[in-house]
């Protein structure tokens, strides 16, 4: 696989940013933190350029997935995809500061099943105030991969419109209670 780049563009608060996201092939696990096993897997990195500073520039990635394969069930529905780390915490971001990037390495160490892994990935705010618990989405892309017969496929990146954002609303209100999950960016 050869490296996709992609631009998107966004507005928060005012002011306006771009997020360059970049999938790669694994080449390296273990210089990323990653298992051996994650050899071929993508890499996705965004990274946020936000003229925003300060408290003003605080912004948190969501990610959702959806992985399907005849060996799962449920088949076929959205999960929201936290760091491990954050996994006990009440906070739908597995990336949240100022100007956050998004890190993520997904892999199986058995690659002899058929799975086809798609995230959604979600560029939010607090349109309220930066340290309010709420979020609505500002940049969305999609990127994932297939892997079938012990191949991996990264998929490239590719903008989601941001009304994507909405069909997720039920799934982060039922998984973080105490937040609130707005549906249009209040720029």
């Amino acid at each position: 696989m050869t490296d996709s780049r992609l631009s998107v563009p966004f507005e928060a608060r005012g002011y306006r940013g771009d997020v360059t996201v970049s999938i790669r092939a694994n080449e390296a696990p273990e210089a990323i933190g990653c298992p051996l096993s994650a050899l071929g897997f993508p890499v996705c990195e965004a990274r946020v350029d936000f003229s925003a500073t300060g408290y003003a520039a605080i912004l948190g990635w969501v990610q959702v997935v959806r992985m399907r394969s005849p060996h799962l069930t449920p088949d076929d529905q959205w999960v929201v995809d936290p760091l491990e780390i954050y996994g006990h915490l009440d906070t739908p971001f597995g990336f949240h500061g100022i100007a956050p990037t998004l890190f993520d390495a997904p892999s199986r160490s058995d690659r002899s099943r058929y799975l086809d892994w798609q995230a959604e990935s979600y560029l939010c705010f607090a349109p309220t105030s930066p340290m309010a618990r709420e979020a609505v989405a500002v940049a969305a892309f999609t990127w994932g991969f297939l892997l079938d017969r012990g191949e991996v496929t990264p998929r490239e990146a590719k903008v989601l419109p941001l009304s994507s954002w909405s069909e997720h609303l039920e799934l982060l209100g039922h998984s973080y209670p105490g937040w609130e999950f707005l549906r249009s960016a209040v720029l």
